[in-house]
Protein backbone atom coordinates (compact mmCIF):
# COMPACT_ATOMS: atom_id res chain seq x y z
CA UNK A 1 0.00 0.00 0.00
CA UNK A 2 1.44 3.37 -0.99
CA UNK A 3 0.98 6.36 1.24
CA UNK A 4 -0.02 9.41 -0.77
CA UNK A 5 1.02 12.85 0.45
CA UNK A 6 0.29 15.87 -1.74
CA UNK A 7 -0.06 13.71 -4.85
CA UNK A 8 3.40 12.24 -4.27
CA UNK A 9 3.76 8.62 -3.25
CA UNK A 10 5.91 8.27 -0.17
CA UNK A 11 8.39 5.43 -0.18
CA UNK A 12 10.30 4.01 2.74
CA UNK A 13 13.85 2.90 3.37
CA UNK A 14 14.55 1.05 6.58
CA UNK A 15 18.04 0.43 7.93
CA UNK A 16 18.37 -2.11 10.74
CA UNK A 17 21.26 -3.68 12.62
CA UNK A 18 20.47 -7.38 12.98
CA UNK A 19 19.17 -10.35 11.06
CA UNK A 20 16.08 -10.76 13.29
CA UNK A 21 14.90 -7.21 12.50
CA UNK A 22 15.64 -7.74 8.80
CA UNK A 23 13.66 -10.99 8.67
CA UNK A 24 10.75 -9.46 10.60
CA UNK A 25 10.54 -6.45 8.28
CA UNK A 26 10.68 -8.70 5.21
CA UNK A 27 7.84 -10.75 6.70
CA UNK A 28 5.75 -7.58 7.05
CA UNK A 29 6.64 -6.54 3.52
CA UNK A 30 5.37 -9.90 2.22
CA UNK A 31 2.29 -9.88 4.49
CA UNK A 32 1.15 -6.44 3.35
CA UNK A 33 2.47 -6.60 -0.24
CA UNK A 34 4.26 -3.36 0.52
CA UNK A 35 5.67 -2.10 -2.75
CA UNK A 36 6.25 1.29 -1.12
CA UNK A 37 9.13 -0.11 0.94
CA UNK A 38 12.02 0.54 -1.43
CA UNK A 39 14.69 -1.05 0.66
CA UNK A 40 15.23 -2.88 3.89
CA UNK A 41 18.93 -3.05 4.56
CA UNK A 42 20.90 -4.58 7.39
CA UNK A 43 23.92 -2.55 8.47
CA UNK A 44 25.62 -5.05 10.77
CA UNK A 45 27.76 -3.66 13.54
CA UNK A 46 26.34 -0.14 13.21
CA UNK A 47 24.67 1.05 16.38
CA UNK A 48 23.20 4.36 17.47
CA UNK A 49 25.16 7.31 16.02
CA UNK A 50 27.14 5.02 13.68
CA UNK A 51 23.88 3.69 12.22
CA UNK A 52 22.63 7.25 11.63
CA UNK A 53 25.80 8.36 9.83
CA UNK A 54 26.01 5.18 7.72
CA UNK A 55 22.35 5.48 6.71
CA UNK A 56 22.91 9.13 5.76
CA UNK A 57 25.74 8.11 3.43
CA UNK A 58 23.65 5.30 1.92
CA UNK A 59 20.69 7.60 1.33
CA UNK A 60 22.92 10.31 -0.18
CA UNK A 61 24.46 7.76 -2.56
CA UNK A 62 21.14 6.11 -3.43
CA UNK A 63 18.61 6.64 -6.15
CA UNK A 64 16.23 9.39 -4.94
CA UNK A 65 13.55 9.31 -7.67
CA UNK A 66 10.82 8.96 -5.06
CA UNK A 67 9.84 10.87 -1.94
CA UNK A 68 11.55 8.88 0.75
CA UNK A 69 10.97 8.45 4.47
CA UNK A 70 13.96 6.91 6.25
CA UNK A 71 13.68 4.73 9.33
CA UNK A 72 16.50 3.46 11.53
CA UNK A 73 15.78 0.33 13.57
CA UNK A 74 18.00 -0.61 16.47
CA UNK A 75 17.89 -1.67 20.09
CA UNK A 76 19.72 -0.70 23.24
CA UNK A 77 22.46 -3.31 23.09
CA UNK A 78 25.43 -1.84 24.93
CA UNK A 79 24.73 1.77 23.97
CA UNK A 80 25.01 4.39 26.69
CA UNK A 81 22.23 6.86 27.44
CA UNK A 82 24.37 9.56 25.82
CA UNK A 83 24.86 7.50 22.64
CA UNK A 84 21.12 6.87 22.35
CA UNK A 85 20.33 10.57 22.84
CA UNK A 86 23.00 11.50 20.29
CA UNK A 87 21.49 9.07 17.77
CA UNK A 88 18.03 10.55 18.44
CA UNK A 89 19.32 14.08 17.90
CA UNK A 90 21.23 13.16 14.72
CA UNK A 91 18.27 11.25 13.29
CA UNK A 92 15.93 14.15 13.98
CA UNK A 93 18.31 16.60 12.28
CA UNK A 94 18.43 14.31 9.22
CA UNK A 95 14.64 13.93 9.21
CA UNK A 96 14.82 10.22 10.01
CA UNK A 97 12.61 8.24 12.35
CA UNK A 98 13.86 5.71 14.88
CA UNK A 99 12.27 2.36 15.60
CA UNK A 100 13.69 1.31 18.96
CA UNK A 101 13.38 -1.53 21.42
CA UNK A 102 14.92 -2.20 24.78
CA UNK A 103 16.63 -4.34 25.69
CA UNK A 104 16.38 -6.28 22.44
CA UNK A 105 14.07 -6.51 19.42
CA UNK A 106 13.07 -9.88 20.86
CA UNK A 107 10.93 -7.95 23.37
CA UNK A 108 8.61 -7.18 20.44
CA UNK A 109 8.85 -10.76 19.15
CA UNK A 110 7.73 -12.06 22.57
CA UNK A 111 4.70 -9.75 22.46
CA UNK A 112 3.34 -11.88 19.59
CA UNK A 113 2.88 -14.66 22.14
CA UNK A 114 1.99 -12.90 25.38
CA UNK A 115 1.46 -9.59 27.12
CA UNK A 116 3.86 -8.58 29.89
CA UNK A 117 5.14 -5.52 31.66
CA UNK A 118 8.39 -6.70 33.21
CA UNK A 119 11.89 -6.14 31.95
CA UNK A 120 13.70 -9.16 30.50
CA UNK A 121 17.40 -9.85 30.21
CA UNK A 122 18.66 -11.24 26.90
CA UNK A 123 19.09 -14.76 28.34
CA UNK A 124 15.54 -14.63 29.75
CA UNK A 125 14.18 -13.58 26.36
CA UNK A 126 16.01 -16.42 24.59
CA UNK A 127 14.82 -18.96 27.17
CA UNK A 128 11.20 -17.76 27.03
CA UNK A 129 11.12 -17.62 23.22
CA UNK A 130 12.61 -21.13 23.08
CA UNK A 131 9.75 -22.53 25.18
CA UNK A 132 6.79 -24.59 24.01
CA UNK A 133 4.43 -21.59 24.20
CA UNK A 134 6.58 -19.66 21.71
CA UNK A 135 8.93 -21.15 19.09
CA UNK A 136 9.31 -24.56 20.76
CA UNK A 137 12.95 -24.77 19.66
CA UNK A 138 16.26 -23.19 20.55
CA UNK A 139 15.54 -19.57 19.66
CA UNK A 140 19.23 -18.68 19.76
CA UNK A 141 19.73 -21.00 16.76
CA UNK A 142 16.45 -19.95 15.11
CA UNK A 143 16.98 -16.18 15.54
CA UNK A 144 17.24 -14.48 12.17
CA UNK A 145 15.35 -17.21 10.32
CA UNK A 146 12.16 -16.53 8.41
CA UNK A 147 9.38 -15.63 10.87
CA UNK A 148 6.32 -16.10 8.65
CA UNK A 149 5.25 -19.50 9.96
CA UNK A 150 5.42 -18.36 13.59
CA UNK A 151 4.41 -14.69 13.62
CA UNK A 152 2.61 -13.58 10.46
CA UNK A 153 -0.87 -14.15 11.89
CA UNK A 154 -0.16 -12.51 15.25
CA UNK A 155 1.09 -9.04 14.25
CA UNK A 156 -2.13 -7.44 15.52
CA UNK A 157 -1.66 -9.20 18.88
CA UNK A 158 1.91 -7.92 19.15
CA UNK A 159 0.84 -4.36 18.30
CA UNK A 160 -1.97 -4.49 20.87
CA UNK A 161 0.34 -5.92 23.55
CA UNK A 162 3.07 -3.39 22.71
CA UNK A 163 0.64 -0.49 23.00
CA UNK A 164 -0.42 -1.74 26.45
CA UNK A 165 3.23 -2.19 27.48
CA UNK A 166 4.05 1.37 26.37
CA UNK A 167 1.06 2.79 28.27
CA UNK A 168 2.19 0.97 31.42
CA UNK A 169 5.85 1.97 30.97
CA UNK A 170 5.84 5.57 29.75
CA UNK A 171 9.22 7.15 29.26
CA UNK A 172 11.92 7.68 26.72
CA UNK A 173 14.01 5.27 24.72
CA UNK A 174 17.27 6.23 26.40
CA UNK A 175 16.27 5.29 29.95
CA UNK A 176 13.07 3.22 30.04
CA UNK A 177 13.20 -0.59 30.12
CA UNK A 178 11.21 -2.19 28.68
CA UNK A 179 10.65 0.40 25.96
CA UNK A 180 9.66 -0.03 22.36
CA UNK A 181 7.97 1.95 19.64
CA UNK A 182 7.85 -0.67 16.89
CA UNK A 183 4.06 -0.70 17.18
CA UNK A 184 3.89 3.03 16.41
CA UNK A 185 5.53 2.62 13.01
CA UNK A 186 4.03 -0.53 11.47
CA UNK A 187 0.87 1.23 10.28
CA UNK A 188 2.84 4.29 9.14
CA UNK A 189 5.12 2.19 6.96
CA UNK A 190 2.92 -0.69 5.83
CA UNK A 191 -0.52 0.96 6.00
CA UNK A 192 -1.93 -1.82 8.20
CA UNK A 193 -1.25 -3.65 11.43
CA UNK A 194 -3.62 -6.61 11.25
Amino acid sequence: MNVEISNVFLHFSIFCIAESELQYLKMLQRKYSASNVLRIKQLSGKKGPALVSTAKRQVANGNRKHAEEVYLMFDRDDLTVNEIKTAERQAKMAGYRIIFSSIDFEVFILLHFKAFSKSYTRPELIQTLSGSKCFDQDYKKFKGSEYDKHLIDSVATAVKNAKALSENNPGDMATTDPYLNVQDHIRLIFGRED
